[in-house]
């Protein structure tokens, strides 16, 4: 099994509070198992959005850039 799939397969039981701790952590390492995390997690979160979401995601990237 490829990563991209490890990583939806980990995420299908995720709870709340075990997804917050995992970004957290994520955002913390420097690994390229952690950025493939916060990669796959953007990835079906975009998926699913609305076109306002991606705009508002859109907005928070480019003020957190500037």
């Amino acid at each position: 099994m490829n990563e991209r799939k490890e990583i939806i397969k980990m995420l299908s039981n995720v709870t709340y509070d075990d997804l917050r701790l995992l970004i957290n952590e994520a955002v913390k390492e420097t690994e390229t198992e952690a950025l493939s995390f916060l990669g796959v997690l953007f990835e079906l979160l975009w998926k699913k959005s609305t076109a306002p979401e991606k705009a508002q995601y859109l907005t928070k990237v480019v003020n957190t850039l500037i």
